[in-house]
């Protein structure tokens, strides 16, 4: 009887620690803060400078053997308030994979962009642009 009544001390004393560990766990993770400031775990809403959105165009040049390459992105429609702030553009395939890139700083309201890579513009499907 004594064993038995060990044991079972022992099992509540085994839960009461894992209870205390679980409970350390979630107050570490329910502390996590998450603003657009920083890097780490967790998701947050990023204010726009533009609210309804820009447009993107494309120039291309002709190579004799490789065909129409993307050699900048126009991006158009930008506000304002976006002035002064980081752009940059990714043009993308159907999978998703960076194909080139072209970054700068806005001055007013559209901004040329060189692309690097000399993506084939038959395989641009996508361009992803980010302000800020």
């Amino acid at each position: 009887m004594s064993n038995e009544g060990s044991l079972r001390r022992r099992g509540m004393i085994a839960a009461a620690i894992g209870f205390c560990v679980f409970a350390v766990v979630l107050a570490s993770a329910a502390s996590l803060t998450v603003n657009s400031g920083d890097l780490g775990a967790g998701t947050d809403l990023v204010a726009s400078c533009d609210t309804d959105g820009v447009t993107t165009s494309i120039a291309t040049t002709y190579t004799s053997g490789t065909g129409y390459t993307v050699t900048s992105v126009t991006v158009g429609g930008i506000a304002n308030a976006c002035d002064g702030m980081a752009i940059s553009a990714t043009l993308t395939d159907g999978s998703e994979t960076a194909l080139g890139s072209g970054s700068g700083t806005v001055s007013g309201t559209s901004k040329v962009l060189a692309v690097s890579g000399s993506p084939l513009a038959s395989a641009v499907t996508k361009t992803h642009v980010v302000i800020g």
